[in-house]
């Protein structure tokens, strides 16, 4: 694949507009255009200038059936880039193994420094799955919502005695 080309079928592809077409044709192949901008709901003078681009970097095939065009989509660009350039550039095993090369060099050059060693790490462990949701209950069978066991019953409070507070003069009278 040419840079040209490589650059036509990204330059396809950043654009949301055109990315929904693409969806919606592979969806439903042989849309005509007025039928495909119903569909993502885009004006067809804009959805004309989109067609274009498409089928310049050979994602969209156009086939005459009488007065109408059919559109189809074709994912051989996208497969060659993904096959080529993006196949390249996601090297994931190397970005891992230089990931690994770097925090050793930095670990015995803190060695070096410090003069004691760092201990090993363990990798990260996965996160435990979150528990299981409790049952919130009804709002009368004494369920605590957030543990889910009997919510615990604060004793009654005692019957307020009479105190200077509460009535002023009943101290006075004894």
């Amino acid at each position: 694949m040419t840079r040209k080309q490589l650059d036509t079928v990204f330059k396809s592809l950043a654009n949301s507009d055109r990315r929904a077409v693409l969806t919606v044709l592979n969806e439903h192949p042989g849309m005509t255009v007025n039928e495909l901008a119903e569909r993502v709901n885009i004006s067809r003078y804009a959805l004309m200038k989109h067609l274009k681009l498409l089928e310049d970097a050979g994602l969209v095939r156009p086939k005459r059936n009488g007065r109408s065009k059919e559109l189809h989509y074709r994912p051989g660009p996208i497969r060659r880039l993904m096959e080529g350039w993006l196949a390249d550039h996601a090297n994931l095993e190397q970005v891992e193994q230089q990931a690994k090369e770097a925090a050793e060099r930095m670990t015995s050059e803190f060695n070096r420094l410090m003069g004691t060693p760092v201990a090993e790490v363990d990798p990260i462990e996965p996160a435990s799955p979150p528990p299981e949701p409790v049952s919130q209950g009804s709002a009368n069978d004494g369920a605590d919502p957030l543990f889910g066991t009997e919510a615990p019953v604060a004793p009654a409070a005692p019957t307020p005695a009479k105190t200077p507070a509460a009535d002023p003069l009943s101290w006075m009278l004894g």
